[in-house]
């Protein structure tokens, strides 16, 4: 009992400080951007990513084993995440207002709730709705309090609808999956469909133009954000998400996604300096709060 409990709380911890890197991937992405289109600097991040994860199969076979095991099962999950999620996310914020588009993202945890429910049989309780509403309640603040212009499409809101669903069917069947495959192996078949799509969609945005594709490795700040993206934020924090889904239902799993909001409003305010208020110090509590209630409430 207590090697289970144990178990739990290492999982917990791991889901909670692969949000917390995922946060920070915000400021880097935003650095990036300086020198490189959308998908030219996803290409370089998962190229980055399967290579240092392939390097790390290379040195322990063991740790990727994937044959007689089903296939389809995590390649779906791979065409959720990052696929479809990174695709419909960044377009659909193209389409739509900065705070349209974290007011429906802030939904991901109560729509991977309740897929959970609806595909895995998973229990929640009234109070751990209660307090994922609440969390989700804090973001949206923020992001109503941050409002900037833009304008919001058709298009763009199924957009964002389609991250929400494919960010919540990763995480019911990251889960699902956690049966067949170890974390490491989900996370490698994640890597490798997202550096072959974007490495061939980052090939035809630039017409195969050598030049174009190697001339964001000019600039320091891209290759600071590619090492982090790809081995922190990519490598590092999918793999402990991965296995933390492994031991924990998704309703726990997922709320950890709302502090994601807290240490991106952090680092701008650290490192950009964004202003921070009352409003967003309250606002940050709030989802610490449901955070808590959901994990204390399971």
């Amino acid at each position: 009992m207590m090697k289970e409990q144990k178990t739990i709380q290492l999982a917990m911890c791991g889901a909670l400080l692969a949000n917390v890197i995922f946060g920070f991937s915000f400021l880097f992405t935003k650095l990036a951007l300086n020198a490189a289109s959308p998908v030219l600097l996803l290409a370089y991040r998962f190229t980055f990513a399967f290579l240092l994860m392939s390097l790390i199969a290379f040195f322990n076979p063991k740790l990727l084993r994937l044959k007689g095991k089903p296939l389809k099962n995590v390649i779906l999950m791979g065409v959720c995440q990052p696929l479809l999620y990174f695709v419909c996310e960044n377009y659909g914020m193209l389409y739509s207002s900065t705070t349209f588009a974290a007011v429906i993202i802030a939904l991901v945890p109560i729509g991977a709730m309740l897929l959970g429910m609806v595909a895995l049989k998973e229990r929640c309780s009234f109070r751990q709705i209660l307090c994922c509403v609440i969390s989700v309640g804090g973001v949206i603040w923020l992001a109503v309090k941050n409002e900037s212009e833009g304008h919001v499409t058709f298009f763009g809101i199924v957009l964002l609808a389609g991250a929400v669903l494919s960010a919540s069917g990763f995480n019911v069947l990251s889960r699902k999956n956690a049966a067949d495959f170890s974390a490491f192996e989900r996370t490698y078949v994640m890597f490798t469909m997202a550096m072959v799509v974007f490495d061939f969609w980052a090939l035809f945005e630039t017409s195969g133009n050598v030049g174009a594709l190697l001339s964001p490795l000019k600039d320091t700040g891209f290759l600071t954000s590619v090492l982090y993206l790809g081995g922190a934020s990519s490598v590092g924090a999918f793999l402990m998400y991965n296995a933390a889904t492994t031991y924990l239902p998704i309703a726990r799993a997922a709320a950890f996604s709302s502090v994601i909001t807290v240490v991106s409003l952090f680092a701008g305010v650290v490192f950009l300096n964004e202003s921070f208020d009352v409003v967003s110090l309250v606002a940050s509590g709030i989802i610490i709060l449901g955070i808590w209630g959901v994990q204390k409430n399971s």
